[in-house]
Protein backbone atom coordinates (compact mmCIF):
# COMPACT_ATOMS: atom_id res chain seq x y z
CA UNK A 1 0.00 0.00 0.00
CA UNK A 2 1.54 3.40 -0.99
CA UNK A 3 2.22 6.01 1.69
CA UNK A 4 -0.09 8.97 1.72
CA UNK A 5 1.39 12.45 1.97
CA UNK A 6 -1.02 14.49 4.00
CA UNK A 7 1.40 17.23 5.12
CA UNK A 8 2.09 16.03 8.63
CA UNK A 9 5.16 17.72 10.11
CA UNK A 10 5.01 20.80 7.93
CA UNK A 11 3.52 22.85 10.73
CA UNK A 12 6.69 22.33 12.79
CA UNK A 13 8.79 24.02 10.12
CA UNK A 14 6.32 26.90 9.74
CA UNK A 15 6.13 27.32 13.53
CA UNK A 16 9.92 27.40 13.81
CA UNK A 17 10.24 30.05 11.08
CA UNK A 18 7.47 32.20 12.52
CA UNK A 19 8.86 31.85 16.04
CA UNK A 20 12.27 33.07 14.84
CA UNK A 21 10.61 36.08 13.19
CA UNK A 22 8.67 36.82 16.36
CA UNK A 23 11.83 36.63 18.50
CA UNK A 24 13.60 38.96 16.07
CA UNK A 25 10.75 41.50 16.36
CA UNK A 26 10.73 41.25 20.16
CA UNK A 27 14.49 41.81 20.22
CA UNK A 28 14.18 44.92 18.05
CA UNK A 29 11.46 46.33 20.28
CA UNK A 30 13.50 45.71 23.44
CA UNK A 31 16.71 47.19 21.98
CA UNK A 32 14.85 50.19 20.60
CA UNK A 33 13.09 50.92 23.87
CA UNK A 34 16.37 50.56 25.80
CA UNK A 35 18.07 53.02 23.45
CA UNK A 36 15.16 55.44 23.80
CA UNK A 37 15.30 55.28 27.61
CA UNK A 38 19.07 55.88 27.61
CA UNK A 39 18.67 58.84 25.26
CA UNK A 40 16.00 60.35 27.55
CA UNK A 41 18.23 59.88 30.61
CA UNK A 42 21.15 61.57 28.86
CA UNK A 43 18.93 64.45 27.69
CA UNK A 44 17.52 64.92 31.19
CA UNK A 45 21.03 65.01 32.70
CA UNK A 46 22.11 67.59 30.12
CA UNK A 47 19.00 69.71 30.70
CA UNK A 48 19.39 69.71 34.49
CA UNK A 49 23.08 70.57 34.24
CA UNK A 50 22.37 73.40 31.80
CA UNK A 51 19.69 74.85 34.09
CA UNK A 52 22.01 74.65 37.09
CA UNK A 53 24.80 76.32 35.12
CA UNK A 54 22.48 79.07 33.89
CA UNK A 55 21.28 79.75 37.43
CA UNK A 56 24.87 80.02 38.67
CA UNK A 57 25.83 82.22 35.72
CA UNK A 58 22.91 84.52 36.52
CA UNK A 59 24.01 84.57 40.17
CA UNK A 60 27.42 85.88 39.08
CA UNK A 61 29.50 82.88 40.08
CA UNK A 62 32.94 82.21 38.61
CA UNK A 63 33.63 79.82 35.75
CA UNK A 64 35.18 77.31 38.16
CA UNK A 65 32.09 77.35 40.39
CA UNK A 66 29.79 76.99 37.40
CA UNK A 67 31.83 74.07 36.04
CA UNK A 68 31.74 72.40 39.45
CA UNK A 69 27.96 72.65 39.76
CA UNK A 70 27.41 71.53 36.17
CA UNK A 71 29.65 68.51 36.68
CA UNK A 72 27.98 67.67 40.00
CA UNK A 73 24.42 67.97 38.68
CA UNK A 74 25.23 66.00 35.54
CA UNK A 75 26.90 63.27 37.61
CA UNK A 76 23.94 63.11 40.00
CA UNK A 77 21.70 62.46 37.00
CA UNK A 78 23.91 59.83 35.35
CA UNK A 79 25.74 62.07 32.90
CA UNK A 80 29.24 63.42 32.39
CA UNK A 81 30.52 66.79 31.22
CA UNK A 82 32.97 66.58 28.34
CA UNK A 83 32.86 70.16 27.03
CA UNK A 84 31.00 73.32 27.94
CA UNK A 85 30.85 76.75 26.38
CA UNK A 86 28.72 79.85 26.73
CA UNK A 87 26.79 81.01 23.69
CA UNK A 88 24.47 83.91 23.01
CA UNK A 89 20.87 83.46 21.87
CA UNK A 90 22.06 82.96 18.29
CA UNK A 91 24.44 80.15 19.28
CA UNK A 92 27.58 82.24 18.80
CA UNK A 93 30.29 81.21 21.31
CA UNK A 94 31.07 83.86 23.89
CA UNK A 95 34.59 84.54 25.14
CA UNK A 96 34.72 86.22 28.58
CA UNK A 97 36.89 89.27 29.27
CA UNK A 98 40.63 88.60 29.13
CA UNK A 99 43.44 90.21 31.10
CA UNK A 100 45.93 92.16 29.01
CA UNK A 101 49.60 92.79 29.82
CA UNK A 102 49.07 95.78 32.15
CA UNK A 103 46.43 94.01 34.25
CA UNK A 104 43.44 95.92 32.87
CA UNK A 105 40.40 94.09 31.56
CA UNK A 106 39.81 93.91 27.84
CA UNK A 107 36.26 94.13 26.58
CA UNK A 108 34.44 90.85 26.12
CA UNK A 109 34.89 89.57 22.60
CA UNK A 110 32.97 87.22 20.38
CA UNK A 111 34.68 84.56 18.28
Amino acid sequence: MPAQKNGEGQIIILFALMFMGLMFAVGLVLDGSFAWVKQREAQNAADFAAIAGANDLRAGKTDAEIHTIITTVAGDNGGTVQTAEYTDLNGIPYTPAKTVGDGSQAAASRT
